[in-house]
């Protein structure tokens, strides 16, 4: 979604986030398709510098609106995931969600992403089996139950 619907759900992120990366402690973080910044806010709770990178301004507008709202210093612009434009070893973390499952080029897009950590830096990647059928759609599909979502693989 984007929003944090509920406090455990704010913890549970928070929790995740904090396991992968620690604590923000000042420390750059990037958020790759922040969309309407979600991750973004998140990490700023933490203590990161956050830079929220999307290439939807509707969406980056709502996530500006947000941080106004919250009174929250976060960076967001207009660029795209797969070639940023952003200077070289320059994050300590890069974070993601449901984004690689749409990537053109996923090498290339991960070299990116490498090339801008600093040494010792982190990529953290939330996504999911988007299109695709689990092991447990086709046991359900075994068993004769209906799958719980359209199949949007080709």
């Amino acid at each position: 979604g984007h929003e944090i619907f509920s406090e455990a759900e704010r913890a549970g992120w928070h929790q995740l986030i904090r396991k992968h990366l620690g604590d923000g402690k000042g420390r750059a973080a990037l958020d790759l398709a922040s969309g309407t910044g979600v991750i973004s806010h998140l990490m700023n709770d933490m203590g990161f510098v956050v830079t929220g990178l999307d290439w939807s301004e509707a969406m980056l507008a709502q996530a500006r609106a947000k941080a106004k709202k919250r009174k929250a210093e976060i960076r967001f612009i207009m660029r795209d995931a797969e070639n940023t434009a952003e200077p070289r070893e320059s994050y300590d973390v890069i974070t993601n969600r449901h984004l690689v499952w749409t990537l053109v080029d996923a090498p290339a897009a991960f070299r990116e992403w490498f090339e801008l950590l600093k040494p010792g830096g982190k990529l953290l990647i939330v996504d999911g089996n988007m299109g695709r059928k689990s092991w447990v759609t086709h046991l359900r599909l075994a068993l004769g139950g209906k799958p719980a979502h359209r199949n949007l693989a080709p």
